[in-house]
């Protein structure tokens, strides 16, 4: 092992081993991402290496801006947490409007539930041609209302113990657990855990204990590796997720550094070398591009005008004719995309994610339900960001924000909180 893949091996284990131990810091983001370094990153990385990829690559500078990230992300989250805990206490948060509550979890619910069974009905229509894409994606985007909805009722059934709350909860978790069925999403499954394991730490400020919590990050690294096994159980055998791990099929020829590891941190690395010989350095373009996939419907608008307002992005610099090495169907990870739009200045993308997520958990620890569950449904984003794209993270917030902040808005008491009697 080389010394960079050492030093950011250790980096990743004392922010995970610190965040477990310490159990008050176990739904903190540099927790989670000090995890998925250790579970997904690092071993991937030992698969790149053990490869051969080290001389190919130049791994050891790719895995000090990995280090670097994960690093700015930490340093950010604990500016942004204490910057917000100078402002939390100074706030008083009156009881919310519940009834309303009630309705806009249910809301949420159905439009992700309706939206989930639309996906299901048009998947058939993909062979139509591209132009239904642009439906499948809205769709998609509209099944996030569903996480919403969980979000909301597992908080506030864990402040109120209200039936109604428990009755959303136990609907949008069984339409969670439908979509599993079919179509197996890592991050899907991650996100279930999040919300209401991080809704009863918020609320209650109870956390689950290390003998539940150590297991399930045993299997959570089996699902990271082994997803692929999962889908065939499910798609092609018609079994469960559940299924797959009781009958032993997710643990088969399962490796976490095994040579047949490593796709998406193989591209990163890839990616970081091309652009560090052309030096060609592309800027936001991929969020941009994402947006644009996200939010203009080539079914009303055109697939050529949709595309026309994309902007270029290089995988092979024409000049040299170096080219990234690329796998169909991996991620090309938050890694690659910032490097490729800020070269070393990227790493500041994941301090600013985490200074914003600090500031969330600050007011989120003090009560306020905005700060919870917005904190709680980008947790999983946030590694995301680091597994798929920063791009992927910043392109849920329109719609996220459009679908949610009408339901704190008009629950006036809270997400207006009032300044304390007395208070400056």
């Amino acid at each position: 092992m080389s010394l960079s893949l050492a030093t950011m091996t250790l980096c990743a284990a004392i922010l995970a081993g610190w965040g477990l131990l310490l159990r008050a810091r176990m739904f903190a983001l540099p927790t989670a991402l000090g995890l998925l370094y250790v579970l997904w990153v690092v071993p991937q990385a030992i698969a790149a290496e053990r490869a051969g990829y080290g001389a190919l690559y130049d791994t050891g500078f790719a895995w000090g801006y990995m280090t670097a990230c994960l690093l700015m992300a930490a340093a950010g989250f604990a500016l942004g947490k204490g910057l917000g805990l100078r402002g939390a206490g100074r706030a008083v948060h009156p009881e919310p409007a519940e009834g309303w509550l009630i309705l806009s979890a249910a809301s949420l619910t159905a439009i992700g539930i309706l939206a989930a069974r639309k996906v299901a009905q048009l998947d058939a229509a993909l062979d139509l041609g591209s132009e239904w894409t642009g439906v499948i994606t809205l769709y998609y985007l509209l099944i996030q209302a569903l996480f919403y909805g969980l979000a909301l009722a597992a908080l506030r059934f864990a402040a109120t113990g209200r039936r109604a709350y428990l009755l959303v909860l136990l609907v949008a978790l069984a339409a969670i657990l439908s979509i599993f069925g079919g179509n197996v999403k890592r991050h899907m499954i991650a996100e279930v855990a999040i919300v209401l394991g991080g809704a009863w730490f918020l609320v209650r400020g109870r956390q689950p204990s290390l003998a539940l919590a150590l297991p399930a990050l045993a299997l959570g690294a089996v699902l990271l590796q082994q997803v692929a096994a999962v889908r065939h159980h499910v798609w092609e055998e018609g079994g469960t997720v559940i299924g797959a791990f009781a009958s032993g099929a997710a643990f088969e020829g399962f490796s976490l550094t095994g040579l047949d590891r490593g796709v998406e941190i193989t591209q990163a690395v890839s990616d970081i070398r091309v652009a560090n010989l052309t030096g060609a350095f592309e800027g936001p373009a991929e969020t941009y591009n994402k947006l644009i996939h996200q939010y203009v419907p080539a079914f009303l608008l055109g697939r050529a005008f949709k595309e026309g307002l994309k902007i270029p992005v290089r995988a092979q610099d024409p000049a040299t004719g170096v080219t990234a090495h690329y796998s169909p169907g991996a991620t090309r990870t938050g890694f690659s995309e910032t490097y490729r739009g800020y070269g070393v200045l990227g790493c500041l993308v994941f301090g600013l994610l985490g200074a914003a997520m600090g500031r969330l958990y600050a007011s989120a620890l003090a009560g306020w339900l905005p700060a919870q569950f917005y904190y709680l449904v980008l947790l999983n984003d946030a590694m995301l960001a680091v597994t798929e794209s920063v791009a992927r993270t910043v392109s849920i917030l329109p719609f996220m924000l459009a679908a949610t902040l009408p339901v704190f808005w008009l629950a006036a008491p809270v997400w207006r909180p009032r300044p304390a009697m007395g208070a400056a």
